[in-house]
């Protein structure tokens, strides 16, 4: 019998076990769920409540009593468009790492003492992506007050208010054999290399396995020992794009900079078993038409990325594209996978004709018009051209 016969039709373990904290401090069960968890008096956030409260909130518990009456809970609509979409959701992937039980009460008594904690430690970053916002960057944070006079709380405050989080953590790390940390770039984050010093001194690295999200900006040569010390560590690059394209998404990066760091953080990951580098490329309106041409890139360097979408905010999103562009990239992309024939792996092939699904659904004119206002507004506040960068693309994008 195979292991999803065991479960729930929509079973996914985050609903029990999953602890997502966001950039406003906001508990939800993961990073694709739709709205914060909930009690009578709204929204809860740290520090009113704190981490190991929240296991037993009211819309947990409805969500957990959807899943049983096989119900598709509608707040988990990202992972229900990208399972529609022949993509692999992220229930799904959470659900093939389960080695430790095949059925649902096994699962139920395993989870008491194995939560998973999904934890954003502030916003501190020294880049600006497009597809990002001030809610995960602190240099948007900037742009975004020096250009359109929007307050912001305090670095000092924020700082403050991150440090006290952590070391709530402390406590409900010990309950934990699954911790994923992102920024904000993480490796700029003195909280993060404190509350890894304290997973290694209370021996709690051995049972844990550790995913840290990067940038790839930055390679801590002198922390590295530190990672080697957990059961399983994991590095996940950011990396969307290439070459110049890389530079205008990941402003102000250097992707030769980035380039040369994956190859040392590949190198270092091949060193020791315990050790894994994750390659997770986002999908935009601003990589989706040369998609084909880097995923060539990852596949000459023997790296296989795995995808992910931009669900927020819509403009930026493939899905909402409207019609006609949706179809002028669709062309673009068979071209592609006719031109490089061969060229293209069997994953790789299998990757494109994912994506192709994305561009068959109804768009939003409405969502590109706000498309074009962005681009247009950003490049002048960076001094930058869409148009220079994506001479081809920019003529469907900005002229459809």
């Amino acid at each position: 019998m195979e292991k999803d016969s065991k479960f729930p039709k929509y079973f996914c373990p985050m609903a029990w076990n999953g602890l997502f904290i966001g950039a406003s401090q906001e508990y939800r069960p993961c990073c694709k769920f739709s709205r914060s968890l909930l009690d009578a008096s709204g929204p809860l956030t740290f520090p009113s409540t704190q981490p190991d409260e929240t296991w037993d909130t009211h819309n947990r518990v409805m969500l957990q009593k959807q899943i049983l009456n096989n119900e598709k809970p509608k707040e988990c609509i990202a992972c229900w468009r990208e399972e529609a979409g022949g993509r692999l959701s992220l229930r799904k992937a959470v659900i093939q790492c389960m080695t430790e039980v095949d059925n649902f009460e096994d699962f139920l008594e395993h989870e008491k003492t194995n939560k998973s904690l999904f934890v954003t430690l502030g916003n501190k970053c020294n880049l600006k992506c497009r597809i990002c916002g001030p809610h995960s960057s602190s240099l948007w944070e900037k742009e975004m007050s020096e250009h359109e006079k929007i307050p912001f709380e305090q670095s000092k405050q924020k700082n403050a208010r991150v440090a006290s989080l952590v070391e709530s953590l402390k406590h409900t790390a010990h309950k934990a054999n699954y911790i994923e940390l992102v920024g904000g770039e993480t490796f700029l984050s003195k909280d993060f290399f404190s509350f890894i010093d304290y997973l290694n001194d209370e021996g709690l690295s051995k049972n844990l396995e550790l995913k840290c999200v990067s940038n790839g900006t930055i390679f801590p040569e002198n922390r590295l020992h530190h990672f080697e010390k957990f059961k399983r560590f994991v590095i996940c690059l950011s990396i969307d794009d290439i070459y110049e394209r890389f530079n205008y998404q990941r402003y102000p990066a250097n992707w030769e900079n980035v380039q040369e760091n994956l190859f040392k953080f590949s190198n270092w990951v091949n060193s020791q078993p315990n050790l894994t580098l994750e390659i997770i490329c986002t999908i935009s309106i601003f990589n989706i038409y040369h998609i084909c041409e880097t995923l060539i890139w990852f596949q000459d360097q023997n790296f296989n990325p795995y995808f992910n979408l931009v669900h927020y905010p819509n403009h930026f999103s493939v899905i909402y594209l409207d019609k006609n562009t949706k179809k002028k990239i669709l062309r673009k992309l068979l071209l592609d996978i006719d031109k490089y024939g061969e060229k293209l792996n069997a994953i790789s092939r299998s990757k494109m004709y994912k994506l192709l699904s994305l561009l068959k659904v109804h768009g939003d004119s409405e969502q590109t018009n706000a498309l074009k206002t962005e681009i247009q507004k950003i490049d002048k506040y960076r001094e930058q051209s869409f148009r220079s960068i994506y001479p081809e693309y920019s003529k469907i994008i900005l002229e459809s």
